[in-house]
């Protein structure tokens, strides 16, 4: 029996386009030589909006600078992430923009990892964007400093905090999932 992964994105792209939905599930390849038309895929299917990089950049300041001090039972330094977060941003900007994803693995280029679809399709990220995605990304920060210091406080004493913990389930013998992540599926043959 072969198993097929399934999860919430697949099934918006096989609902809006079958031909695409093979493209990024099956075709696009990260290990195919450069200027491929598989390696192109892969890439497309990396790429994200600056909404997308946002929501990455605060999960990633959150799980590198936050939760370490939490862990501790300490109180976070909200300034010490504020600079990270900005030099983080600075550096996937500096990654995409020159589009050292072609040359550099996520793997080894570790947090600097980063393909804006803008700068794949070669637009590039305008100004205003970076500006708003710095302005947002500091502001998200401020308002979990801010208007979450109980739960920030509680965190502090938990005995076991994770990062986006998976959290896996069984409907029966043929579907297993966890929740937003991925979900595979039995299939005959």
């Amino acid at each position: 029996m072969r198993q097929v992964k399934w999860n919430h994105s697949l099934d918006t792209s096989v609902r809006a386009c079958r031909r695409k939905a093979f493209y990024t599930g099956s075709y696009a390849n990260p290990k195919s030589a450069d200027g491929t038309r598989r390696r192109e895929a892969f890439l497309h299917k990396q790429a994200i909006d600056t909404s997308l990089w946002r929501g990455n950049l605060i999960h990633k300041t959150i799980e590198k600078c936050l939760l370490p001090a939490l862990k501790k039972g300490e109180k976070p330094n909200f300034e010490t992430a504020q600079k990270w977060l900005l030099r983080l941003i600075e550096r996937q900007e500096e990654f995409s923009r020159t589009g050292k994803y072609r040359q550099y693995s996520k793997e080894k280029a570790g947090d600097a990892y980063c393909v804006l679809r803008a700068d794949l399709t070669g637009s590039g990220i305008t100004a205003a964007d970076l500006c708003e995605v710095r302005d947002t990304s500091l502001l998200a920060l401020d308002n979990l400093e801010t208007q979450f210091v109980e739960l920030l406080e509680r965190a502090q004493y938990a005995r076991k905090l994770e990062s986006e913990k998976e959290i896996r389930f069984t409907l029966d013998e043929r579907i297993r999932g966890a929740p937003g992540l991925r979900c595979t599926v039995a299939t005959p043959g």
